[in-house]
C-alpha cells in the first residue's frame, strides 16, 4: 500500500487534534543512557504528529549504519513491541514536551540542552 492510498492524512489530523507529540528528530544521537534511566535531548524539531514517525526516524538511522540488515530491523521491532507492552513511553514523551512547550510560551527556558534533557521517570 502506498502512502496516498492509506489514511495517513486522517491519522495525522487526529494526532494533531489529540495533541500527540513527536520528537521530530528521534535518533541515537538524542538518546542518553544514564544510570538512573534514559534521557532524550534536543527537542528543537518537536511537534504534533503521528508518533510512529519517530520510530521510523530512529530505525532508519540505525539501519543505515548496518547496511539495512533485515535481521537487525526485525530484532528492533521485537524489542520495541516487548518494551511497549511493559512501559508505554509515548505518554512520557508527550508530558515532557508539554512541559517544554509551557516553558517556551512563558519564556522560562534555559539556553542550550540543559533543560531539554528530561529524564523518563
Amino acid at each position: 500500500m502506498e502512502l496516498r492510498e492509506s489514511d495517513y492524512a486522517g491519522l495525522r489530523k487526529e494526532a494533531i487534534e489529540q495533541g500527540k507529540v513527536c520528537h521530530g528528530e528521534y535518533n541515537q544521537h538524542n538518546v542518553l543512557m544514564l544510570k538512573p534511566g534514559t534521557a532524550v535531548t534536543n527537542f528543537e524539531h518537536w511537534g504534533f504528529d503521528v508518533q510512529i514517525s519517530d520510530l521510523y526516524r530512529f530505525m532508519r538511522k540505525i539501519l543505515e549504519k548496518y547496511s539495512w540488515d533485515v535481521r537487525i530491523g526485525m530484532e528492533m521491532l521485537r524489542t520495541i513491541i516487548m518494551y511497549t507492552k511493559k512501559h508505554w513511553f509515548p505518554e512520557k514523551i508527550q508530558r515532557n514536551c508539554r512541559i517544554l512547550s509551557d516553558r517556551k510560551k512563558t519564556g522560562n527556558i534555559l539556553s542550550g540542552n540543559a533543560l531539554e534533557a528530561i529524564r523518563f521517570k
